[in-house]
């Protein structure tokens, strides 16, 4: 089963460190457990912070969503081990468009591999992130995406 959430057309805003933004962060979320892609989807859509662009349960989608369409988010959130493209590997491929080249992306996974991580060193657009396994941990991992893009928090009293 595949969650997409269609969007109009957005227009990518570059994040640079202590950016300051005004309109929430276009995000597309990939995660093949369909209760961990339902429950991201759920947090992410009340976050004022962020916009939701897609929910895909597949990386081999989410490159042909972002390739075909154009229409790169500022960040992904992507699920590490999956069948058929890793987290990685959806990032390594992305990575090689001029378009989603400079993209905000963030692998989660409960089991960080230190040789993948390593892999990517080189792109200080990419973040390695382990998995959150409580709610109140994946209710902060808004906040926490904010915190490694040097952002505000607007849902933060």
């Amino acid at each position: 089963m595949q969650f997409v959430k269609s969007c109009p057309t957005f227009t990518l805003i570059p994040i640079k460190n202590d950016m300051e933004k005004s309109v929430p962060l276009k995000i597309l979320i990939v995660d093949d457990d369909p209760d961990d892609l339902e429950y991201l989807k759920f947090i992410f859509d009340r976050n004022k912070d962020f916009e939701i662009t897609a929910c895909l349960e597949d990386g081999s989608a989410a490159v042909r969503h972002i390739t075909e369409s154009g229409n790169v988010p500022d960040v992904l959130l992507v699920d590490m081990y999956m069948p058929m493209m890793t987290g990685s590997e959806v990032v390594t491929k992305l990575s090689e468009t001029a378009a989603a080249k400079n993209m905000n992306a963030f692998i989660i996974s409960t089991t960080i591999n230190r040789t993948e991580e390593e892999n990517h060193r080189h792109n200080p657009n990419v973040k390695f992130l382990e998995k959150p396994t409580t709610l109140a941990h994946m209710n902060d991992l808004p906040g926490v995406i904010l915190s490694h893009l040097n952002l505000p928090n607007a849902n933060v009293i």
